[in-house]
């Protein structure tokens, strides 16, 4: 029936007579009603992000406007809604952070609402403090279910009562309802599933190999023909692999029995990750007809641009030669255990690619702005899996994508089936810098001392980016420092404290801000006469110029700097000997001057891909970027919101910080434009009810520096020409 529906659909789309149309009327709207209810957020078990609804297509989309907005009635600063509703046939369900809201699919009316804990209510435990990326509902049952951070929620979709807790479950991914179980993905416990009856855990399978778990916090799905579910998992340990084993199961995909739990097969992209380069998005499960043969497929994404196509029975490439084994420069850092090779992926081919052009990539930038960003990446190179290291900075793409937490979507309307996928091509760079192992210590002790005292009128507010073994509260930092300017041994300058401590602070540990806030970089100080980096620090010009550049005074004079630095060297030196100094590393994003991505747009695009040739079909810029007066700056901009295709041949897409809402037909030719109250936080979904089709959008806002404003706000749009039946 699919194939019937979608070869009419083909004839409709190419065909703009007015018979087509008459018989759009008679033959697409009926059809329309076969189409199935949206009842996960990724669009079913097997998350093809794909409505089979068609009443809207390219001949009526420019009739295509707002319905209704219903607003869920929390704003979070900086912290967007990242769950598509879902569709349960009598009520579109709004899953947000802090509530669940049951309205009328026609009209947004709220029918009723569940608050389950909101950001402050530390002591409510079904609050869910970070994301949540989808719910699921289960026909049989009635009943919803949504992941928190401590369990999970069942719901009676009828009357919105919290009937059950399945507790102990840390997850932040929609769950799945299988054979009457309750298939959850946790975020650092592997995965486990419940008896719907008797709410007891059949069976629990943590990652963990070498010693070391695995995270999946981007996606999981379920193959229904094969009983088998599949998650993938990310970089779990920071930019250094100091204390990780391989073989081990971070940045894998992982295939598991539905039934026992049991591990089929696993099948890593990148061993031993230190880019943060991870799987993302749910896994895409679908038949593709390879040389006259059925495979049953998955389709795996990474923030490297490349596609993994595998077998879902043997975990195996589905084309030959897909991929290469290349090998990879060898890491600097003491200790420090990489991988000699990597795969290398070409077929399918790849959307994008983590390589940045040092040269021709900044070549866009006037001479003020190329100055700053050469200022930024004055030790950086960049090169395929070049480790981090404490003697230059890597440059790279990757580290939001490539693909990213939303996925992509299948067109099944193609001549094969094809991938649509949303991707950010920003430019990211890591540094790794030394570290005072008598500052860290200092911070744990005085971490444990505020555990026992704590006082909960204090700010927790992070001052530097997620770095799992180095980040600290400010109040943490701040009587760190004072701690550390008591002992008697460490360097105690006075021109250093008075004029270089306010940012380097008194113990040299740098400041750096995270992604979400900007670019600003303090460069710790320790251990800087120890790397390739000591002559630039030695050089007093050179460090003058580059204070003065970024509108800095540096008033000490060139004896006193080479002073102060030699004594940092003399003191490192001994840090060396007793083996009390070590390393950490972090990532930031690398923009220009005015605060946009520094390579050249576009910025962010959406690539359609044929799975069974391997080709990519086209590549288009997604989104646009204006200045604060509202001139375009570039064609093509990041995006953190997501894509749905339908059987009309239409692609939806939000998230970027535009805050438009967008249609692409199969050529990837633009055919509708919306504004949006803010920005789109997840993918589109579309639902079918009383003769109507909907277009959802969440749009809630972002979290990271290019986005604006955040909402509450899920906007509804249909046909203008769509009369619901009374």
């Amino acid at each position: 029936m699919l194939k019937l529906l979608n070869k009419i659909v083909k004839f409709l789309i190419v065909n703009k007579s007015r018979l087509a149309h008459l018989l759009f009327f008679i033959l697409i709207s009926p059809l329309s009603l076969l189409a199935n209810d949206w009842n996960r957020s990724t669009g079913n078990n097997e998350s093809h992000l794909y409505s089979k609804d068609i009443q809207i297509n390219e001949s009526n989309i420019k009739n295509l406007s707002k319905a209704f907005l219903f607003n869920t009635g929390h704003t979070i600063e900086a912290l967007g809604v990242q769950s598509s509703p879902i569709f349960i046939g009598d009520k579109l369900i709004i899953n947000a952070i802090e509530n669940i809201s049951a309205i009328n699919p026609e009209n947004g009316e709220l029918i009723w609402q569940l608050d389950i804990g909101t950001i402050d209510e530390m002591n409510n435990p079904w609050a869910y403090f970070t994301v949540n990326r989808g719910i699921v509902f289960d026909p049989l049952t009635s009943k919803i279910f949504r992941a928190t951070n401590n369990g999970i929620l069942e719901i009676d979709s009828h009357s919105g009562s919290l009937l059950h807790v399945y507790p102990g479950v840390d997850s932040s991914l929609a769950p799945i309802v299988y054979k009457n179980h309750l298939l959850v993905a946790t975020v650092d416990d592997g995965m486990a599933s419940f008896n719907l009856e008797t709410k007891e855990k059949v069976w629990h399978t943590p990652f963990i190999k070498g010693g070391f778990r695995a995270r999946v916090w981007s996606g999981f799905s379920l193959d229904s023909k094969s009983g088998l579910a599949f998650a993938v998992t990310g970089s779990s340990g920071g930019v250094q692999s100091l204390g990780r084993q391989e073989p081990n199961m971070q940045t894998s995909v992982i295939a598991l029995d539905a039934g026992s739990g049991e591990i089929t097969w696993t099948f890593q992209h990148i061993a031993n990750d230190v880019w943060d380069l991870d799987l993302v998005g749910n896994p895409i499960i679908l038949d593709l007809e390879i040389e006259e043969e059925n495979v049953r497929a998955v389709v795996v994404l990474s923030k490297t641009g490349e596609i993994l196509l595998l077998d879902t029975i043997t975990g195996e490439p589905v084309h030959p030669d897909s991929y290469e084994i290349i090998p990879v420069p060898a890491s600097d850092i003491p200790r420090e255990k990489l991988s000699p090779f990597q795969k290398k992926f070409s077929k399918p081919e790849p959307f994008w690619g983590t390589v940045i052009n040092m040269e021709k990539d900044f070549s866009h930038l006037d001479e003020a702005n190329l100055e700053y960003v050469k200022n930024k990446t004055r030790h950086a190179k960049s090169e395929l899996f070049l480790p981090p290291s404490i003697n230059y900075d890597v440059a790279l793409y990757g580290i939001h994508g490539g693909a990213e937490w939303f996925g992509g979507a299948i067109d099944f309307t193609a001549k094969n089936p094809a991938l649509v996928v949303p991707y950010n091509r920003d430019p990211w760079i890591i540094r790794v810098y030394h570290t005072d192992r008598i500052s860290l210590l200092i911070d744990r002790f005085v971490k444990k001392i505020n555990y026992y005292f704590k006082d909960e009128s204090k700010s927790n507010s992070i001052k530097a980016a997620w770095v799992p073994w180095d980040h600290a509260e400010i109040e943490v930092q701040e009587q760190s420092e004072k701690i550390y300017s008591y002992i008697p041994f460490t360097p105690k300058d006075k021109s250093y404290k008075n004029e270089c401590a306010s940012c380097h602070g008194i113990s040299r540990r740098g400041y750096f801000e995270y992604e979400g806030e900007g670019d600003l970089l303090y460069p710790p100080l320790v251990g800087s006469t120890l790397s390739d980096k000591r002559s630039f620090v030695m050089n007093f010009e050179k460090v003058k110029d580059l204070h003065e550049s970024l509108d800095i005074s540096y008033k000490i004079n060139k004896e006193k700097h080479l002073e102060i630095f030699n004594y940092f060297d003399k003191y490192d030196n001994f840090l060396k000997k007793y083996d009390l100094i070590s390393s950490r590393g972090f990532w930031q994003v690398l923009i220009d001057k005015d605060r946009n991505p520094a390579t050249k747009p576009p910025w962010g695009g959406i690539a359609k891909i044929d799975l069974v040739t391997g080709k990519k079909i086209w590549d288009i810029p997604f989104g646009k970027r204006t200045n604060e007066v509202g001139k375009i700056v570039a064609v093509g901009d990041r995006v953190f919101g997501g894509i749905m295709n339908t059987a009309a041949g239409l692609t939806f897409a939000t998230g970027n910080p535009d805050g438009s809402a967008y249609a692409y037909n199969a050529d990837g030719k633009k055919v509708w434009e919306a504004s949006l109250p803010f920005a789109g936080s997840a993918p589109p979904m579309s639902y079918f009810y009383n003769n109507c089709q909907y277009i959802a959008f969440v749009a809630t806002g972002g979290r990271y520096l290019d986005y604006k404003d955040n909402g509450d706000v899920v906007a509804v749009f249909k046909l203008d020409s769509c009369k619901s039946e009374i």
